[in-house]
């Protein structure tokens, strides 16, 4: 199975970035005997926020080129979080779709995608048909309107263009496969992670993130990144929810932990150990059950619960179907908690956006 990995960017603003995501997808395909190329520049256009649209002429290029395998675009701000995962065996039983795509959200249609990641399948007609609509429309674009768009506008754009693909024809878009965000396309991400500038507007600290995250994946030489953070996250959990300083001897229990797991997983498991732990509890006596589920939205979320999610808690609690530990585990595992303490949680996974 062919499988290429192309990125792009402008020379001036997302240069710097594509420089650090680069690392991961160079390294993933090394590892396992994938393609890759970027394209630095803009192919058409005259302001570096047109470069957005080199994802048309590259893959273009290589539909009219013969090239009939996939190819998984991603954004600048995107870069590989799992460098072992098995993307061929991914891909190995889709070959009957025309690409995956995913959703912007959960409260929209499965097409209105966020291209940033985006896997084409070129052996597929309807995956090289979409490539030269796509490209098309862009085509179509005149460089007087061009010339006028000096800031990324409203509607002419690469995402809208390929919306407006996929809405405009059922065949198009039941060809393709709409996937999990949480695989391909979130800051989350378990495989590809994208760092959304929806969420984090201001560049430098998107990169900054960008580059923490990177380092992590690949540390430099000599460089233990998981080392030198892990013992004061420790620390400071001990203090805020123990109230107490960690024995230096104790930290070091943690250091295998945070090595095989990272340092997200590895915080979030020893968030929750604490939690349940006899020390934590005895600091924290029992409390009805109610009041015991809305301190924990209170401490884990930092909010009031909602009435609903309190009541669903709450009987599953009655009924035997959950244990309180397991209540709070849900909660340390959400999104919501994950954007509520990225700066303590992970220096990698602060909540984001493009």
């Amino acid at each position: 199975m062919a499988i290429t990995f192309i990125q792009s960017a402008d020379a001036f603003n997302y240069k710097p970035m594509l420089d650090t995501t680069s690392k991961t997808v160079i390294e993933f395909c090394r590892r396992h005997g994938h393609k890759y190329e970027n394209y630095v520049g803009v192919k058409r256009g005259f302001y570096p926020w047109q470069a957005s649209f080199n994802r048309l002429f590259m893959l273009k290029d290589l539909l009219d080129a013969g090239y009939c395998g996939w190819v998984v675009h991603m954004d600048a701000d995107a870069f590989v979080h799992d460098l072992d995962f098995d993307l061929a065996a991914y891909l190995a039983s889709k070959g009957d779709v025309a690409g995956i795509l995913t959703p912007m959200g959960d409260d929209c249609q499965p097409w209105e995608i966020n291209n940033g990641v985006a896997l084409f399948n070129l052996s597929h007609p309807i995956g090289r048909r979409i490539i030269e609509e796509w490209h098309a429309r862009y085509m179509a674009v005149s460089d007087d309107t061009l010339r006028q768009l000096t800031e990324w506008p409203g509607d002419i754009n690469d995402q809208t263009f390929l919306f407006e693909i996929l809405d405009d024809s059922a065949e198009i878009r039941d060809a393709f496969f709409f996937g999990d965000r949480m695989l391909l396309n979130h800051p989350y991400a378990t495989f590809i992670r994208q760092i959304l500038r929806a969420y984090m507007p201001i560049q430098a600290d998107r990169h900054q993130v960008v580059r923490m995250a990177v380092k992590e994946i690949l540390p430099e030489q000599g460089e233990d990144l998981v080392g030198r953070l892990y013992p004061v996250l420790i620390s400071t959990l001990f203090r805020v929810l123990l109230r107490r300083d960690i024995e230096a001897s104790a930290v070091e229990n943690f250091r295998s932990r945070f090595h095989e797991k990272g340092i997200e997983t590895a915080f979030r498991e020893t968030f929750a150990e604490i939690l349940i732990s006899r020390e934590y509890l005895e600091l924290n006596p029992p409390l009805p059950l109610r009041a015991v589920i809305e301190q924990g939205y209170r401490w884990v979320l930092g909010r009031s619960p909602d009435q609903k999610g309190l009541d669903a808690y709450a009987a599953a609690l009655e009924n035997g179907h959950i244990s309180m530990e397991q209540i709070r585990a849900d909660m340390i595992g959400s999104a919501e908690f994950a954007k509520l303490h990225t700066l303590i949680a992970s220096p990698l996974s602060t909540t984001q956006a493009n």
